[in-house]
């Protein structure tokens, strides 16, 4: 069964602490099954909602890689490796008259000036991801063409290696986030697209808490939290801040918040590495003080509950408020403590929260029904058709 190997953390599963609570699991007949809990999890729900829930066919676990099966609104044709996935309309989706389309084909085009003037040329009818700053003002000015504005589940975080020097002291944390205006960046570098955060949380999810402004945009609070940890103009703060080669606009806004770093006395050697090197170094070995990069996973803030975790946030206090969270079984208790863990994460400076990505979609004007907000990152043509 699914869950019995999504479960399983011998199953090479990506997410089995997800299903850690199961007890049993019992199906009734062919449309019910019963899930038993050893104990209250206030996520379980939501879980069940995620891409690693979805139930595959029973011994075809490898083929589901390469061959999809399943009981969504499309099916699968082919996968063209390099150019794109070809669709068409499963006529057994469990909503009567959907999809509206009959067919589907993603093309994949990673370059946004290829991908534009795909677009405009007509060769392509939406850009579903990828649409850069630029592209969307570009897309506002074109009468044939539709710009979609949504939410997504996206922190752009800056990381900082609470475990080693100079971050583990919380008053060099503090005196980052004073020293970085969020909306200038926002402005300067996404051209508007982005809305300012202040804690492990987007404003698309439940018992989101607004922290943007806890910490004032003020350069002269940031000198004297510096200087009250050892760093001044004698011994100015330096540390390696790391990129990530792929991400060209959290490599820009990690420029431009070393720019503002500089200008209270901050050194801050700016570091590119391949993504791979990223991943091992950084992510898996938290070899690195400081880096820069998107956490689109929906209600990931169980991350700073593991101390081995990249940002090597270790708090007993955090713990044991997460457990109040998962543990209780009421929602609204568990919301109030979900708004504790927000605000113990900005009180501690854990990190720099820059902003939440918007969703940014263009799209020929005749494409309707398009997903606008993203509760998890998905392309969704359930319910689009064309408004001829």
């Amino acid at each position: 069964m699914s869950f019995n190997r999504a479960r399983d953390p011998r199953s090479g599963h990506t997410n089995p602490a997800y299903y850690r609570d199961i007890a049993s699991i019992e199906a009734r007949d062919s449309h019910t099954v019963v899930i038993r809990l050893r104990q209250p999890n206030q996520d379980f729900l939501f879980n069940l909602a995620r891409p690693d829930s979805v139930i595959g066919p029973k011994g075809r676990v490898e083929e589901q890689r390469t061959q999809p099966v399943g009981t969504g609104p499309f099916r699968f044709v082919s996968w063209e490796r390099g150019v794109g996935v070809r669709l068409e309309r499963f006529d057994g989706y469990y909503e009567p008259g959907l999809p509206y389309l009959d067919r589907v084909f993603f093309r994949f085009l990673p370059d946004p000036n290829a991908q534009i003037a795909a677009l405009k040329a007509g060769d392509i009818d939406v850009i579903g991801l990828g649409l850069s700053p630029e592209n969307a003002l570009l897309v506002q000015r074109d009468s044939n063409l539709r710009l979609v504005v949504g939410t997504t589940t996206t922190e752009i975080t800056v990381g900082m290696n609470n475990a080693r020097p100079p971050f583990n002291d919380p008053r060099v944390r503090r005196a980052i986030q004073h020293a970085v205006d969020k909306k200038e960046l926002i402005q300067g570098v996404m051209l508007g697209f982005g809305t300012p955060i202040g804690s492990h949380r987007s404003p698309a999810e439940s018992c989101y808490v607004d922290l943007s402004g806890f910490y004032s945009y003020d350069p002269a609070k940031a000198r004297a939290l510096l200087q009250e940890a050892g760093y001044g103009a004698g011994n100015p703060l330096r540390f390696t801040f790391t990129l990530a080669a792929p991400y060209p606009y959290e490599r820009r806004l990690g420029e431009a918040i070393a720019a503002k770093l500089q200008a209270v006395g901050v050194q801050a050697q700016l570091e590119v590495v391949e993504w791979a090197t990223w991943l091992s170094r950084v992510f898996r070995g938290a070899d690195y003080q400081m880096t820069i990069i998107g956490h689109s996973e929906p209600n990931d803030i169980g991350i700073y509950s593991n101390p081995s975790y990249y940002f090597r946030y270790n708090s007993q206090k955090f713990r044991d408020l997460y457990a109040r969270y998962i543990r209780n079984p009421d929602p609204k208790q568990a919301c109030e403590s979900m708004k504790e863990l927000q605000r113990l994460l900005a009180e501690d400076a854990v990190n720099l929260w820059v902003m939440n990505s918007p969703y940014l979609a263009a799209m020929r004007r005749e494409v309707a029904g398009w997903w606008q907000n993203q509760p998890t990152p998905s392309l969704n043509l359930t319910r689009v058709y064309w408004n001829r």
